[in-house]
């Protein structure tokens, strides 16, 4: 459909007729104009004066058309193609009856009920079937020259809001992007393959795998940085990332994720914060309570007992704490910081959790802030070349987990 809608947008619908000859089973034909006249940037019966569907439908169909059609495509793919003409031995198959009926008119409008496209399909939930209208994989494809501003316009291929390596296999990894879902990785990213093409929703905002059982892993559906209006829920996959399902909807349909945890000592007590609140489950995910209607960017949350183990959230109204699970929070004062935040993320050092940081942007000012083991925050040196320009949704703060400094 991307090559018959550039065709068509540049007046060549000739040439797609041809494609559509070369390339379309006599039992395809009617599904691929079908679409093409609602698909296409320029379908031909709307661009072109006094053409309408029924000239090609109806349009003699012969073995030099088919020809034809194979040069057309080569000459226009090709740069080096001289006179239009295609690569030597290049034969066409005839198709069902096609020798029989050579040469003749073929009424595209005589096909038969179980060859024509159904006009009320279910959404598709499982991978495409060899017959019937349905969308099938077009990439993916790396942009190039993508980059939309800047001097350097570098190839790009989407944007990632969320990146979970498997707790005990570092080879293992899981990225979600803003509005491509979920892919997975088992050699350390130098390859990837998607894990939710036919999910409700392609917007990931958050990813998560559960410590207690690394099999379990969480992915919050919409992205709260832009597509939040895309959210659906929450998937949960049982093998580690491969298969995902459906686990919860409510209350995060319309929503998106900025971060969802997992308790590290308590499989079944999970976090999430959104563009809604920051909201608390104790059963894995199924259901959720609201504990703050702030959106919440960040969560950090100290190693211990999942009832009195420290839990940090950034808030864009500021940095919250809870003591009891997730049940109750109290504000947390920060030292020359602005309010309110237009982003606030949050780490706790694994290896000490008494100390943890603050990284925080509200217009041109950035804050980095350290919290020591006596409890006391205070302000620390700026990273050099810091620019708050993106920090609305390119902030991101992390404590590696073997040292706190």
């Amino acid at each position: 459909m991307r090559l018959l809608s550039l065709l068509d947008r540049r007046g060549l619908h000739d040439l797609a007729d041809y494609t559509i000859v070369a390339k379309a089973g006599e039992g395809e034909y009617e599904q691929v104009q079908f679409a093409r006249e609602r698909l296409s940037a320029a379908p031909p019966h709307l661009a072109a004066e006094g053409r309408s569907p029924e000239a090609s439908r109806n349009a003699p169909i012969t073995a030099t058309d088919r020809s034809a059609a194979i040069g057309a495509l080569y000459a226009a793919s090709n740069p080096h193609a001289q006179n239009g003409s295609a690569p030597a031995q290049v034969t066409i198959a005839p198709e069902g009856d096609a020798a029989a009926t050579e040469g003749k008119p073929r009424s595209r409008k005589g096909a038969s009920a179980a060859a024509s496209p159904s006009h009320e399909t279910a959404p598709l939930t499982s991978p495409p079937t060899p017959t019937g209208p349905q969308w099938r994989s077009l990439g993916p494809w790396t942009v190039p020259n993508g980059q939309t501003y800047g001097s350097s316009r570098v190839n790009i291929s989407g944007r990632v809001s969320t990146i979970a390596v498997h707790p005990t296999n570092p080879a293992r990894v899981l990225c979600g992007a803003a509005n491509g879902g979920v892919w997975e990785s088992f050699d350390r990213g130098s390859s990837w393959a998607p894990r939710t093409d036919y999910a409700s929703t392609l917007a990931v905002g958050a990813i998560a795998y559960d410590r207690t059982n690394p099999s379990r892993a969480y992915c919050g559906l919409g992205e709260g940085n832009w597509w939040s209006w895309l959210g659906n829920g929450i998937l949960r996959s049982l093998d580690g990332g491969t298969n995902w399902a459906p686990l919860c909807t409510s209350p995060f349909v319309g929503q998106g994720f900025y971060d969802l945890q997992v308790s590290p000592t308590d499989g079944q007590r999970l976090f999430a914060g959104t563009n809604g609140g920051l909201y608390v489950s104790s059963d894995g995910g199924v259901t959720w309570t609201s504990r703050r209607s702030a959106p919440t960017w960040s969560i950090a949350i100290a190693p211990g007992p999942v009832a009195t183990a420290e839990i940090l959230a950034a808030c864009s109204d500021g940095l919250f704490r809870s003591v009891d699970g997730g049940t109750t929070w109290s504000a947390v004062a920060l030292p020359g910081a602005p309010a309110p935040f237009n982003r606030l993320a949050v780490a706790i050092a694994a290896s000490n959790p008494a100390v943890a940081y603050a990284w925080g942007a509200k217009g041109s000012v950035a804050v980095l802030l350290r919290r020591a083991a006596g409890g006391a925050w205070s302000a620390l040196p700026l990273p050099p070349g810091v620019s708050t320009g993106q920090a609305w949704y390119d902030w991101f703060l992390a404590a590696p987990p073997d040292r706190d400094n």
